[in-house]
């Protein structure tokens, strides 16, 4: 299959890793699939050694790279918009900056922390005034990590997840009151269709705003149950979404990043219960695969 310079997958698509041995699986099915590289996890995720990880994804054909954090319930990373304890968040941030600039220096093309991590995933009872202290953390953050070459993609999710963002346009209120060209959006189209947005709309309005606009995109397709037909393959018969004008969208607002292909494997729905929400599971690489065609050809992979 052709390789596209700016596909991503996402590890989750193949599982959770456990060992190098499964990166190294996870990458060889990541290069068979056209793709330049890996959306890579952090913790509370295993995390391996950079030099290890750069060695594998090169060995596979693999040169680029994103890295997700997200804050688990749990606790055990704190709370970025709690004033007691938020500082647990900002130095899980700043480990995952200086991981990343690990495996730059390994010689992987790396310089993006994308996620949902300003907010607690699930936690959906955080008072009115959450907001200004999304805006407050992410200055903390940005203080940290921006010395180090880093940009910053902030992602919203399904409104079961995300107790604070969830929209295009409270997030473009986050990225006009921080103003820094350190921070932009990642935009998912799952969840912007499952939240009742606009594709097109959305990726207009991040891109106008006071940031560096769109930093990554998470292509998902989705059904007219949007309850129970989430993550399936982009362009597949369910599907709802019309890639063409997506595409027309992203080249309107000068987006030359990466995209990322999220499906999450039945492997990965199984090792994380809260994974299954709304999603159909991948189950054969063949599903994934069929985004590629399809996203290919309607210009959105290059």
């Amino acid at each position: 299959m052709k390789t596209y310079n700016n596909l991503l997958i996402h590890t989750l698509a193949f599982g959770v890793p456990q060992t190098l041995d499964d990166v190294r699986l996870y990458a060889d099915r990541a290069a068979g699939l056209g793709a330049s590289g890996l959306e890579l996890l952090f913790e509370p995720l295993p995390v391996f050694p950079p030099k290890e990880v750069v060695r594998i994804m090169k060995t596979a054909g693999l040169s680029k790279a994103t890295l997700c954090v997200f804050i688990p319930g749990d606790g055990s990373f704190g709370d970025p918009l709690s004033l007691k304890n938020r500082w647990s968040t900002v130095n899980l941030v700043r480990k995952a900056a200086n991981h990343l600039c690990d495996l730059r220096e390994g010689g992987l093309k790396i310089e993006v922390i994308d996620g949902p991590f300003a907010f607690v995933l699930g936690k959906t009872d955080y008072p009115p005034g959450a907001l200004c202290e999304v805006v407050n953390f992410v200055r903390l953050v940005i203080e940290e990590v921006c010395c180090r070459d880093v940009k910053l993609a902030l992602e919203p999710l399904q409104e079961s997840e995300d107790g604070v963002i969830r929209k295009a346009a409270i997030l473009t209120e986050i990225l006009n009151s921080v103003g820094s060209a350190n921070l932009g959006a990642l935009l998912d189209t799952f969840h912007l269709v499952k939240n009742g947005q606009d594709i097109v709309s959305a990726i207009t309005e991040i891109d106008r705003s006071n940031s560096a606009g769109i930093v990554h995109f998470h292509a998902n397709g989705i059904g007219k149950d949007l309850e129970n037909e989430g993550r399936i393959p982009c362009g597949s018969f369910k599907d709802t979404i019309n890639w063409r004008i997506v595409s027309q969208a992203l080249q309107n607002a000068d987006y030359d990043g990466l995209i990322c292909l999220e499906p999450f494997s039945e492997a990965a729905c199984n090792a994380i219960p809260p994974l299954r929400t709304g999603v159909v599971p991948v189950t054969d690489d063949s599903q994934i695969a069929e985004s590629v065609t399809n996203l290919a050809a309607v210009g959105i992979l290059k």
